[in-house]
């Protein structure tokens, strides 16, 4: 169960269909869309860290900060915000560790997506 209440915390498909107007097919679209998305806000923020370049991650943590609050993906909205504020400071070695942290974070999150948008929605039970 703990699993569960972690997966919660860090993606809430029932206040992402809110956030959709109630429209679970527009929801999907949105979750789909970060999918896409996400691997390429990723890869920038990796390699600012990689090439120390503050600025850069903080740009990169940014985008991917606004796309994880948009989908309620809260747990990678935080993280990417404390990345976009480690790239303000320029400490990379924290951002090395804050960016390994994001790397779980986002590859839970991603795999819990492909399970939801992998679903066949039924008509009635």
């Amino acid at each position: 169960m703990k699993a569960d209440k972690a997966d919660a915390a860090a993606f809430d498909m029932a206040e992402l269909v809110r956030v959709a107007g109630g429209d679970t097919t527009l929801a999907d679209e949105l979750a789909a869309l970060f999918l896409g998305e996400s691997s390429e806000h990723m890869s920038r923020i990796s390699s600012a860290v990689n090439n120390s370049d503050g600025p850069a991650l903080k740009f990169a943590a940014h985008a991917l900060k606004g796309s994880a609050a948009s989908l309620t993906a809260r747990a990678v909205a935080v993280i990417a915000g404390r990345l976009e504020e480690i790239g303000v400071a320029g400490d990379m070695k924290a951002a090395k560790r804050a960016f390994a942290e994001l790397e779980n974070e986002m590859a839970a999150l991603s795999a819990t997506l492909e399970l939801l948008l992998a679903k066949v929605p039924t008509a009635a039970a």
